[in-house]
């Protein structure tokens, strides 16, 4: 069982790999039949590889991506946090997007954690849609 000083060090070290860009280092947070649910967008991962295809692009098209945690609850094997992440809509490779705008967006978003045997097994993302359209100037603000 996950304690809840080590939940809140797995997210600390997870937000570093995110912020460093690197699909690989940040699937080593997943277990290998891991679900990652992005909601705005209405994408499900399922497993370690198909998240990994997902990063590389979620990379590419925002290339200074970055997330900022404000606040976590953690109660052992589970966590929810809410922060913001921020990026320069700089490519649109994503199955579906609009094309690429240039401009940056500052977006809230907050996701839910559960572990297993020190793993991510589940991971559910939420963020604000009509934020990233109205700042990316796909949408009247």
């Amino acid at each position: 069982m996950v304690t809840e000083q080590q939940m809140i060090k797995i997210l600390e070290e997870f937000l570093k790999a995110w912020n460093s860009h690197d699909a690989n280092q940040i699937t080593q947070f997943f277990s290998e039949n891991c679900l990652y649910e992005e909601g705005a967008l209405g994408v499900a991962n399922h497993g370690k590889q198909q998240l990994k295809s997902y990063l590389e692009i979620l990379f590419h098209d925002f290339p200074d991506f970055s997330l900022v945690m404000k606040d976590n609850l953690c109660n052992n094997e589970r966590a929810a946090y809410e922060g913001t992440w921020s990026g320069t809509f700089t490519n649109s490779t994503m199955p579906g997007m609009a094309p690429a705008t240039g401009k940056k967006v500052t977006i809230p978003f907050g996701g839910f954690v559960e572990t297993e045997k020190g793993k991510i097994s589940r991971l559910s993302s939420y963020w604000d849609l009509v934020s990233f359209l109205k700042q990316a100037g796909l949408m009247p603000g």
